[in-house]
């Protein structure tokens, strides 16, 4: 299997703060990076553990699948069973995880702003390295999903 030397997941987080955690990969005839259709779900309450297992396998899922129509509907309009992006993440905070072979994890909150859809919060970007310790990763996450709004 091809190793890759950038990954990224997106998490969703409901009012509830359910998680909806989605791994990318590359859809090739565009060169672009997009959400699989895989979606993992971690319902509130969870512990530091269980977080931290959630993104670790949401990243080793990422690459996993071969993307083939960039406008097929998403995993996320058909868990919600509806026909929009938007309406699919109405209510929902997004957090960007990112990981890559020089600085390891960064972990970026986002505000939702009306009609520009999800801005990420650079300031409050956390990046953790390569080995971060145990623990680490739930904790930016925690703090990421305080930081970031929806409208």
């Amino acid at each position: 299997m091809k190793t890759h030397d950038y990954k990224k997941i997106h998490i969703n987080v409901d009012k509830n703060n359910k998680i909806y955690a989605l791994p990318t990969g590359l859809y090739p005839e565009r060169n672009v990076v997009v959400s699989l259709n895989i979606l993992y779900i971690l319902e509130a309450p969870y512990s530091d553990k269980q977080l931290e297992q959630l993104v670790f396998k949401t990243f080793d899922q990422c690459y996993s699948e071969e993307i083939e129509n960039i406008n097929a509907p998403g995993i996320l309009l058909e868990y919600f069973n509806v026909k929009s992006y938007s309406k699919a993440v109405k209510g929902l905070k997004w957090i960007g995880i990112y990981w890559n072979n020089d600085e390891g994890y960064t972990i970026i909150p986002s505000n939702k702003v009306p009609k520009r859809g999800y801005v990420h919060l650079v300031d409050k970007k956390k990046t953790l390295g390569l080995n971060p310790k145990e623990g680490e990763i739930a904790e930016a996450l925690r703090q990421a999903i305080e930081e970031s709004t929806t409208f």
